[in-house]
């Protein structure tokens, strides 16, 4: 029998962006054998409705809402490091299957994405897999982490035992590995996970509307629209 994968998809008011690119993506996987649980993380947009709506539609879909609250001082760079902390921790306690995956509200997986890597993974006995990231500007680099490389968060597939660990909402303290994943990333590493990077782009990352450029760059240009939607 396949073996059950679970996505989360943490969410803040982009409703649009989450419709229209990212859930649809996950939905359209080769792969069906899916979980897909939408944390809505103090959504006032309606996202709680239209994620419903799809679920009468696709019964593997489905919604958890969280309050959101001030768990960093809120700068940009605090908010690129740590605002997706709180909403992914409550996806990992969610998930129920065998692997575990996720994707921000506002990137879109190939429709290869879960099988490639679910393949990839058990071909090589990993229980941690990645792979590349494309954006207009190209391919993204994957990080290398003591030796291994790990392409970004929304490539990750990985056993759900791994569960256990969680992403620290502390990471902005670091002297480095700031942002969340890359905070996890070391951990897992350290704790001796056999990880594994497929050389293969799977994931697209574009620009938000009124954006040229992606993560902590386009934030810092947009600095003043950027705080005011996360405001706490």
């Amino acid at each position: 029998m396949d073996q059950l994968v679970s996505i989360y998809i943490p969410t803040y008011n982009r409703v649009d962006l989450l419709m229209e690119g990212a859930l649809p993506s996950v939905q359209a996987q080769t792969y069906k054998d899916l979980e897909i649980i939408v944390v809505a993380h103090g959504c006032t947009d309606g996202t709680e409705l239209e994620v419903h709506k799809a679920q009468l539609k696709d019964y593997r879909v489905r919604c958890v809402s969280i309050p959101r609250e001030e768990t960093y001082p809120p700068t940009v760079e605090n908010h690129w490091f740590a605002q997706r902390v709180a909403a992914s921790n409550v996806g990992l306690d969610e998930v129920t299957g065998d692997w575990i995956a996720t994707i921000d509200d506002d990137d879109v997986w190939h429709k290869n994405l879960v099988s490639s890597l679910l393949n990839f993974a058990k071909e090589h006995a990993f229980d941690f897999v990645s792979a590349k990231a494309m954006s207009l500007e190209g391919v993204l680099e994957p990080y290398d982490v003591d030796g291994v490389k790990v392409g970004s968060l929304q490539t990750w597939l990985y056993r759900s035992k791994l569960k256990k660990f969680k992403f620290n909402p502390d990471c902005w303290r670091n002297e480095t590995n700031k942002v969340l994943d890359t905070d996890l990333q070391q951990r897992l590493r350290d704790a001796g996970v056999k990880m594994g990077f497929l050389d293969k782009v799977l994931c697209d990352i574009f620009p938000r509307p009124g954006d040229s450029d992606i993560g902590l760059k386009a934030a810092k240009k947009n600095k003043k629209k950027y705080l005011e939607h996360l405001e706490f």
